[in-house]
């Protein structure tokens, strides 16, 4: 049995491969599972091996930095001492390092003294499937480096712990001694003062702690809100009963609003955390104006309310976010339509050049109940209504002005108000404006289109289609949609997945991201784009994490589409029939 003596031990840890993270430790006796090993792993990581127990713990024993060794990979039945009791040896010398067992037989006292003693991470059974083994290998590195970080955190965290304790005796002593020469009203003012800092924190944790539960709540409702919206679109399409079919439209309608609540709460949580990014781009204002208003005419026709849209000239450039751009009309249409019974709402653009600058003004006046003048300096404030408690006439959660003002300030604009009780209400929003469009700029699609009826009919043979979500009311909700254009086919996991590809070859593949357990949508996706045959295979993401930089976040992690729930039906066919032809 050849030994490693230091100097051979020393000169191999000097030649690691230090472009490579990690080191494994290969253990078996046999050379042709050895070399396998080795030429799948050779290419990602620094490998060691040894042909028996002995060697292996020889070369640990004499290495001067053992805990190189990430991951051990041995065989179980060896000359001399076995696998089991080989890693028992390392625990003590290299506790944090993951162990992995490769057996051939079934020996269950021996699997649980294993589990007992040797802390093992895994038992792979031979012969081993080369993709599994790369996926096990893969998912005890993470294992090694999520300890490794936690480790890390916790000593950082007892460092900060025992700094802080120190500036807080330190802290005491030096209030202890201030109270002792201050008189008594000295005394009661550092109480008051040290309250309003605790309040104060209390505050900002609490603020903080409700950023996060809403952001968490907001995918947690949204994969439900994308199964109701969803089953009552379909169930409305199938009644043929107006009675049954009006029904079905106030389960819509109260579902947008409930979904409207949300992300008006959620907009308002950012933008108080600072959160928000803008996205600035040049572009025709007039022609946003009646993007956003054609969406919106038909929702004032319904009430019997006249949308009149008057601007002062058909082309206004300006550089905004023109998502923010489009919520801040929304918002103060939106109001004008709620707030006003009958008559007349006008929507204005205008510009002017003034000596400090150029000015886009947009202006939204109606005929509605009007705000008080007592109210008025409050019109912005978060969750204010003028009509509050059980008595209020009005639905809303008091968002929608707050979130627009503050939108506005981000992007360097002014609004105002005139108001008077019974007589209406005027708004007047102000954004610098440019002089002229620049040269050589994009035409924008009209966003109108994504609303129209939509029918697919599919050419020759229907797609073949893998849907990964383990929600089981959003698989039957896709089927549903689907059926009849694509074959299609579910799996809950991603190992699920993993195995249903290797089976088949799929034409394009719906992966949802929170898979719940085992492997997210996201490394799920990256093991299919190395799989052969599945490089180019389009993956779309489909998802309830729908926060501002998601959809980048995701399409820069190699998914070709993405699409939010809550969806609409017609979104999801159009994507499909885009991708597909």
């Amino acid at each position: 049995m050849e030994i490693f003596n230091k100097a051979a031990l020393q000169a191999l840890h000097h030649k690691k491969d230090e472009t490579k993270a990690y080191t494994i430790l290969i253990v078996d006796d046999e050379e042709y599972i050895v070399s396998t090993l080795q030429r799948m792993l050779d290419q990602e990581y620094n490998v060691l091996t040894a042909r028996s127990g002995e060697e292996a713990w020889d070369l640990i024993q004499n290495d001067p930095n053992p805990e190189r060794i990430h991951l051990i990979l041995s065989d179980q039945r060896m000359d001399g001492i076995t696998g089991i009791e080989f890693l028992e040896q390392t625990v003590s010398v290299i506790p944090r390092t993951i162990r992995i067992i490769l057996t051939g037989f079934t020996d269950v006292d021996a699997l649980t003294d294993a589990i007992n003693k040797a802390q093992i991470y895994k038992f792979i059974a031979k012969p081993f499937d080369r993709l599994d083994m790369m996926i096990t290998v893969k998912l005890a590195l993470e294992k090694y480096e999520l300890e490794s970080k936690n480790i890390r955190l916790i000593e950082d965290l007892k460092t900060l712990n025992a700094s802080l304790e120190q500036r807080v005796e330190d802290r005491t002593a030096e209030l202890q001694d201030t109270n002792t020469k201050l008189s008594q009203e000295i005394t009661e003012r550092k109480k008051i003062e040290v309250e309003l800092v605790s309040a104060k924190n209390k505050a900002e944790e609490m603020n903080r702690l409700k950023s996060s539960f809403l952001a968490n709540m907001s995918h947690e409702i949204r994969t439900p809100m994308n199964s109701i919206i969803g089953f009552a679109s379909i169930l409305k399409e199938e009644l043929t009963s107006n009675n049954s079919r009006s029904l079905v439209d106030h389960i819509l309608t109260n579902s947008q609003r409930l979904l409207q609540t949300i992300n008006d709460i959620l907009d308002i949580t950012k933008l108080e955390a600072n959160k928000q990014e803008m996205e600035l781009s040049i572009r025709n204002v007039v022609d946003e104006c009646r993007m956003n208003l054609a969406l919106l005419r038909p929702i004032a026709s319904k009430k019997g309310l006249l949308l009149h849209f008057e601007p002062s000239q058909l082309e206004i450039y300006s550089q905004l976010d023109f998502k923010f751009f489009s919520q801040i009309l929304n918002n103060l249409v939106g109001n004008a339509i709620k707030f006003t019974l009958e008559g007349n709402i006008w929507i204005t653009l205008d510009y002017t050049q003034e000596e400090l600058g150029n000015w886009v003004t947009l202006g939204v006046k109606d005929e509605g109940v009007g705000i008080s003048e007592d109210f008025q300096p409050y019109v912005f404030d978060e969750f204010k209504q003028e009509s509050e408690g059980y008595g209020r006439k009005f639905e809303g959660t008091g968002l929608g002005l707050s979130i627009t003002r503050r939108l506005i300030d981000l992007m360097d604009g002014e609004i105002s108000v005139t108001s008077s009780k019974g007589k209406g209400t005027a708004f007047s929003v102000r954004f610098p404006a440019l002089e002229a469009a620049p040269p050589n700029l994009a035409p924008v699609e009209d966003s109108s289109t994504l609303n129209r009826t939509y029918e697919y009919t599919p050419r020759g043979n229907s797609p073949r289609l893998l849907l990964v979500e383990d929600d089981m009311d959003s698989q039957k909700l896709v089927k549903l949609i689907l059926n009849g254009l694509y074959q299609i086919e579910t799996a809950s996991s991603g190992s699920e997945a993993l195995g249903k590809i290797t089976a088949k070859q799929y034409d394009l593949i719906l992966m949802d991201i929170n898979l719940g357990h085992g492997m997210d949508g996201s490394q799920t996706a990256q093991c299919i784009h190395r799989i052969q045959d599945y490089e180019k295979v389009p993956i779309i993401a489909i998802t309830a994490f729908a926060m501002k930089g998601d959809r980048e976040r995701f399409l820069s992690a190699g998914f070709h589409d993405y699409i939010a729930k809550p969806y609409q039906k017609e979104e999801l066919l159009e994507k499909l029939q885009e991708i597909c032809s």
